[in-house]
């Protein structure tokens, strides 16, 4: 099988959408009810079960869910060009709107201020036209090797990137309100 994505689409992801708002996450305000919680004993692990239950769910449907794109579009006949230029769109959609869910750990987004954090905000705003530069300047598609997409192409990435943002937002529900 092709590689889905190549080294350099890759680097280009982990720099520019994952960068970004990382680094604005250090202007995060606290969450409210922090105070409330006991101190963590040394003796407990710093990730409880609740944040690895999260972090494979996400994983999971992350993974699983891009491997369907991958394989469904190589069922359909689809060139690996435009198959990695719709794979490296969703990877980068991905990762700047989950920020949103991972943001505060124990409150669903539809409980919180999006706009809190503004450095959040231009970080993801900067994140996605820049994800979007190799894709729409010919010289930058021809060094990454992606394919221009149709406006169909690009809602459907859109489309499957809310739903994962849905699902972590009902995975955090799930394991901090149904499990505690």
């Amino acid at each position: 099988l092709p590689l889905p994505i190549l080294p350099a689409q890759i680097l280009w992801i982990n720099l520019i959408t994952d960068g970004l708002p990382s680094v604005a996450l250090a202007f995060e305000p606290a969450e409210s009810a922090i105070m409330k919680d006991r101190p963590r004993l040394l003796s407990q692990p710093i990730m409880n079960k609740q944040m690895k239950f999260q972090i494979f769910t996400i994983g999971l449907v992350s993974d699983v869910g891009l491997f369907a794109i991958y394989f469904f579009l190589l069922g359909r006949s689809f060139q690996i060009d435009e198959i990695r230029t719709i794979i490296f769109l969703a990877l980068g959609l991905n990762s700047l709107l989950y920020v949103f869910a991972v943001r505060k750990i124990r409150t669903n987004i539809w409980r919180s201020n999006p706009f809190e954090n503004k450095w959040l905000i231009f970080a993801v705003v900067i994140g996605l036209a820049l994800q979007f530069l190799p894709i729409v300047i010919p010289s930058l598609r021809d060094m990454f090797n992606f394919t221009t997409l149709s406006l169909w192409e690009v809602e459907i990435v859109f489309g499957i990137s809310i739903f994962k943002l849905i699902l972590i937002e009902l995975t955090k529900f799930y394991s901090y309100k149904v499990k505690s």
